[in-house]
């Protein structure tokens, strides 16, 4: 006996191909069947062809219909995710080359800058956000925050601190305002 090449390929099919001892019609039935996608049935599908729902029915079962259906379905589910992954990869390869170089224009851009042009919060905002983007791009987190407080709301907070922690956030604050005061007249002196 002699075995063709149609013959091996048919032995070593895939769920969804051609089965061995399948006929081209019951093939070509289930093709269609696989087609249904999620309103798949053999009353539809027998409609569909002109077939009567006996001879659907009895193809169905011969040919294990459905659970190859269920095997294309997730050989489609498999292709999808493997082409989203390998998107998503190039993706983040875009993301970090445009980041770096976000980062190296930013320092490069620096030295080239007359000293007033730029204020300290406008290039450390430009470099920032080059490595925030990196970061995100590459898994990671960009700023961690905790709280040591079940409830964190602004009032439960104060409430919980003693009046020493609340004298120190005040002082704090203070020099904070006072420093952001001292920045801003100076970006006003320099626009004059």
């Amino acid at each position: 006996m002699s075995v063709t090449k149609s013959d091996v390929t048919i032995q070593n099919a895939a769920p969804w191909e051609r089965q061995r001892g399948e006929s081209s019609q019951a093939f070509e039935a289930f093709s269609r069947y696989l087609e249904l996608n999620s309103g798949r049935s053999y009353s539809k599908l027998a409609r569909e062809l002109g077939k009567s729902d006996t001879l659907i029915g009895r193809w169905g079962s011969r040919w294990s219909w459905q659970s190859r259906a269920y095997a294309w379905d997730n050989e489609l589910m498999r292709v999808a995710k493997a082409a989203e992954e390998q998107e998503i990869k190039e993706m983040k390869k875009r993301h970090i080359r445009a980041s770096m170089y976000m980062v190296a224009r930013s320092m490069n851009e620096l030295q080239n800058i007359p000293p007033h042009t730029l204020t300290p919060r406008d290039v450390v905002h430009m470099f920032k956000v080059g490595v925030d983007v990196e970061r995100l791009t590459r898994g990671e987190v960009t700023e961690r925050t905790e709280s040591r407080y079940e409830d964190t709301t602004a009032s439960n907070l104060l409430k919980s601190m003693s009046c020493e922690e609340l004298r120190r956030i005040v002082a704090f604050t203070e020099e904070a305002l006072k420093i952001i005061s001292e920045d801003d007249d100076k970006a006003d002196n320099s626009d004059e």
